[in-house]
């Protein structure tokens, strides 16, 4: 319609020949369609491809900088540098609004095992059984935290930090699993009150792993028509109890830990798996999924009950609720392999996205539900209504990395057993091939417990899988990362500048990730507050910016850790007052680089169109008036060409 008359057969730009209004009422209606399309389609795109992983891949894992990590030194401003001179890393200080956190747990620090109406937990059980805890240690009195907590909150204070992340002892408030304890409630309301008071926020979850034995007795977490309605009971009770003092929740911490470790492994309580000279019964290749099932189904139940109490004057009004999930970042052995990329993919889906993918999607990956086939049961409709955006925030645990190796192509067999690892060697199958180290280089520095090799690059790469996977809106809280102090020589023990090297990056990995990447990461919690018992590590590794003398009254002695870490929150609270205070101050990339809440997404794509449909109308109307007016009104425009031409040429044109 565009083209003149006689002129077909030329190829001329499409937009010469139209109008002003007609282009950018083409270009809104493009944008508008592709933006929605992109904005539908991205959560279906490359699941369980390696695709994904690759987009979220920002930084390597194998090398660095060359400074020496366990003396402290990270490279700022062109050179290696003690972290603890450095101060705050640069782009955390651009950050409005950051807040910081410590963090413990019940089990781990309470102590006061048969006091105040306690019930008995299965870690009470099995840190019993001879051989489950190095050195045969227990938590029996741990940090004594149930009677010395006055000094603890001290230390907060003295920290200056925004969030105190900390767990209720289900068995302290109802010993039964069931029945409220008055002396355990009291416990919990002083510990509140006095967070209140110091203007610190309690950030609360309900199961750190110390489920009550008389529940285990009866089937556990293995007994879902048992357990799921015995947990939505316990969170509403909380709610209603401690819903004004506490308004962010978490349902879980970490259920990939204390339900393949304990139901895999069979090293974590209760301490079940297929491995009959580690564990008397167990089945280490179907229990894991149940139990998952059950855990999650378990959270939909506890948030139903939260919602119906955040209601105004309601008990938990303006309460937030999450889940806090871990993961070892996973990364390509070989990155020039699609298979690699793919296989590091499988891991963090059926290692992470096994937990996550329900409290967005409302349901499992598919590529989990394929691996696990039957052995994995279904959610029900109203399951996976209660599941979907059941979670307020993400929780991100997040300590070292992995490399993963593909010895199959997928779909295989070998994925069967999800995270079953001891089951899949039982039955020789031994699925993809996972490591630390890759052409004999380590993942990350080293540290003292094996395990936990510092690799800051993790942390970006996580957090940008988080974001890309569930969107750029998402709220995202490091809910935990820390590292246990390498022995000294010279026998300084408070000295652990590899302590304050690890913080320092992890905390810059996060701050890029928000400052470059726009992830939505709002804050960062150090694991731990103090030396705690390490489950069934007993107390060796000690993980705490507060040394607790557990040989000598359990007396707190901060490590140079602490005074860097309160440091560096007082350097990033100025840099937030004087933020504050120039009120000519441009919004800085922080402030406008997490993705909008997706309803202001559809508006935008709906205003864009409707833009688009307006121009063309308009510029149909116009048209529709100058034929029907050209009968009757005369022509006053000037012509668009010279009189002087011959007839010939402006009949060509």
């Amino acid at each position: 319609r565009l083209l003149p008359a006689g002129d077909l057969g030329k190829s001329q730009p499409f937009f010469k020949h139209m109008e002003r209004r007609e282009s950018m009422a083409l270009v809104l209606l493009a944008t508008a369609w592709g933006l929605a399309a992109a904005d539908i389609a991205r959560p279906l795109i490359d699941i369980g491809g390696g695709a994904a992983l690759r987009r979220a891949h920002r930084v390597g894992m194998v090398g660095g900088h060359g400074c020496d990590f366990a003396a402290g030194y990270v490279f700022v401003g062109g050179r290696c540098q003690r972290a603890q001179e450095v101060g705050a890393p640069p782009e955390l200080l651009d950050i409005p609004g950051f807040k910081f956190g410590v963090a413990t747990s019940a089990f781990q620090v309470e102590g006061g095992t048969r006091e105040g109406g306690r019930g008995a937990s299965i870690w009470d059980t099995f840190q019993a059984l001879p051989g489950r805890v190095e050195n045969g240690e227990d938590a029996d009195v741990a940090c004594d935290h149930f009677h010395r907590w006055e000094e603890d909150v001290a230390l907060l204070a003295e920290l200056g930090v925004d969030y105190y992340r900390m767990s209720i002892a289900w068995p302290r408030v109802m010993p039964d699993g069931y029945k409220l304890n008055a002396e355990g409630l009291a416990f919990y309301h002083r510990l509140f009150d006095r967070l209140q008071l110091l203007g610190i926020e309690p950030m609360v979850t309900l199961y750190h792993w110390d489920l009550p034995q008389v529940l285990e007795d009866l089937g556990g977490w293995r007994n879902k028509t048992l357990i799921v309605p015995a947990f939505a009971n316990y969170a509403k009770e909380m709610f209603i109890e401690f819903g004004a003092k506490v308004k962010r929740w978490s349902t879980f911490n970490e259920p990939a830990t204390f339900v393949f470790i304990a139901s895999d492994l069979g090293i974590h309580a209760p301490g079940r798996c297929s491995h009959r000279e580690r564990c008397p019964e167990g089945d280490s290749l179907r229990e894991p999924l149940l139990i998952t099932h059950s855990v999650l189904v378990a959270h939909a139940r506890a948030v139903e009950q939260l919602r119906k109490l955040d209601t105004k004057g309601g008990t938990c009004e303006g309460c937030l609720v999450g889940m806090v999930n871990c993961i070892k970042y996973t990364a390509p052995m070989n990155e020039s392999l699609s298979a690699d990329w793919q296989a590091a993919q499988w891991r963090m889906e059926s290692e992470l996205g096994i937990w996550t993918d329900p409290l967005y999607f409302g349901d499992y990956p598919a590529s989990v539900v394929e691996a696990a086939g039957d052995r994995l049961p279904s959610f029900s409709l109203e399951e996976k209504r209660l599941l979907k955006g059941s979670t307020d925030y993400f929780g991100l645990n997040l300590y070292t990395a992995q490399f993963a190796s593909s010895r199959f192509a997928r779909p295989n067999s070998a994925d069967k057993g999800v995270m079953a690892t001891s089951a899949l060697e039982l039955e020789g199958d031994l699925g993809d091939f996972i490591s630390q180290y890759r052409e004999g280089e380590p993942v990350g520095v080293p540290g003292p417990t094996g395990w936990l090799f510092a690799a800051p690059g993790a942390m970006r790469n996580t957090l940008n899988w988080v974001a890309n996977r569930y969107g750029r809106h998402v709220e995202i809280i490091v809910t935990e990362a820390g590292c246990a102090e390498p022995l000294r020589e010279d026998g300084r023990v408070l000295d652990d500048q590899y302590r304050i090297a690890f913080t320092y990056e992890y905390l810059r990995a996060a701050a890029q990730a928000r400052l470059l990447d726009g992830v939505n990461v709002t804050g960062f919690v150090v694991w731990s507050l103090m030396d705690n018992f390490e489950w069934n590590s007993g107390y060796t590794p000690r993980f705490g910016l507060v040394r607790v003398e557990f040989a000598d009254g359990l007396q707190r002695l901060p490590k140079v850790s602490f005074g860097w870490f309160r440091r560096l929150i007082a350097q990033a609270r100025l840099a937030e007052e004087q933020r504050l205070s120039n009120a000519d101050e441009l919004p800085s990339l922080a402030a406008t680089a997490a993705e909008p809440p997706r309803a202001v997404r559809v508006a935008l794509f709906v205003t864009l169109a409707l833009a688009g449909v307006v121009l063309l109308a308009v510029r149909k109307e116009r048209r529709v008036g100058s034929v029907a007016g050209r009968g009757t009104q005369p022509q006053t425009r000037e012509p668009l060409l010279s009189p002087d031409l011959p007839h010939q040429e402006i009949t060509a044109i």
